[in-house]
């Protein structure tokens, strides 16, 4: 199985250490056999990225295809205290979450009163009993009406725009974050 890791790094851990870590989890993991400190083949690039995002899509754009290793520099925000702004669309966006879910809950084919349920999309009529979510058991697709789907849809939209304006007003205060590397690892096990 073919198998990528990204791993983190503190900003003054040396490349040899890096290349041990590296080792230890390919050597428990790989069916390639014991590589020892080996398994160093990887580049380290001086860019320092806003994001842990931000990093792993820089390492994509470095990387060539064939298990070749990359890191970068990013800004983690992890122990950075969040401002009051960005507490708000915190709480936001976990209400939107709890809103969403309990809108999927409600509106789950199983709670209608009727005894069977008729799928949209291959015409089975599927009794309530037998149902264990929401989709059909014979063709597999949503037995959900568009308009459910739709407003659990804009309940996704409303969350990533929020995500956005957190991550917005969190590189805001890239100064008070800590650098660390990302490394990818990427090997068959």
């Amino acid at each position: 199985m073919h198998e990528i890791k990204y791993m983190e790094f503190s900003r003054n851990t040396t490349e040899k250490e890096m290349a041990r870590a590296r080792a230890r989890i390919v050597n428990r993991n790989s069916d390639w056999g014991s590589r020892g400190e080996e398994y160093g083949n990887f580049k380290l690039h001086q860019v320092i990225c806003d994001s842990y995002d931000d990093a792993v899509e820089k390492i994509r754009q470095y990387d060539e295809g064939w298990y070749d290793d990359h890191g970068v520099l990013f800004r983690d925000y992890g122990k950075v205290k969040p401002t009051k702004q960005m507490e708000a669309i915190k709480s936001q966006i976990s209400d939107t979450r709890q809103k969403r879910q309990e809108f999927i809950d409600a509106h789950l084919p199983n709670r209608v009163k009727a005894e069977l349920i008729g799928c949209q999309h291959c015409g089975s009529k599927i009794a309530k009993a037998y149902l264990r979510g929401a989709y059909c058991p014979v063709c597999h697709k949503d037995l959900r009406p568009k308009s459910t789907l739709n407003r659990i849809a804009a309940y996704d939209d409303k969350i990533k725009t929020l995500q956005k304006k957190y991550a917005e007003l969190e590189k805001k205060q890239k100064d008070k974050a800590e650098v660390k590397w990302l490394v990818k690892l990427e090997y068959h096990c």
